[in-house]
């Protein structure tokens, strides 16, 4: 279980395939640099299971798209769940498959407008240089 506390200080790209792929013994497939795959739907496999496999939930019912298999067709804002709960080993007998089960649970509700900003930049001192041919 992952805290919002702790989601908010990984380096991660705020969606919920960057933040399982720095837990042990999950992986989504392919690299992300700085959140550069955020837009692309993905999924996460641990040892011995297929990508189609993973399950997405919310509050405990499953958002997975009815076309493909271990799929969720739309973005989710990480800022709108207070943790995510990642399951790869001993699911329950509601689990219809052997891959990673991962839970969103939604922040409660008050009756404050609220709003969030996050910047994403790489620092000065990591961009390539490139000098013109001598």
């Amino acid at each position: 279980m992952l805290t919002r506390d702790v989601l908010d200080v990984l380096p991660t790209g705020r969606n919920y395939q960057t933040i399982g792929n720095v837990l042990p013994s999950l992986s989504m497939g392919r690299f992300d640099v700085g959140g550069s795959t955020s837009m692309q739907q993905g999924n996460l496999m641990t040892a011995g299971s297929l990508s189609a496999d993973m399950v997405t939930e919310i509050d405990g019912m499953s958002v997975n798209s009815s076309l493909t298999p271990g799929n969720v067709s739309v973005y989710h804002n990480d800022g709108a769940y207070q943790e995510y709960v990642y399951q790869v080993s001993g699911g329950t007998a509601e689990s219809q498959t052997g891959g990673v089960r991962m839970n969103m649970i939604p922040k409660e509700g008050s009756n404050q407008f609220k709003a969030t900003a996050l910047r994403s930049s790489p620092m000065q001192g990591s961009r390539a240089r490139t000098s013109p041919p001598s």
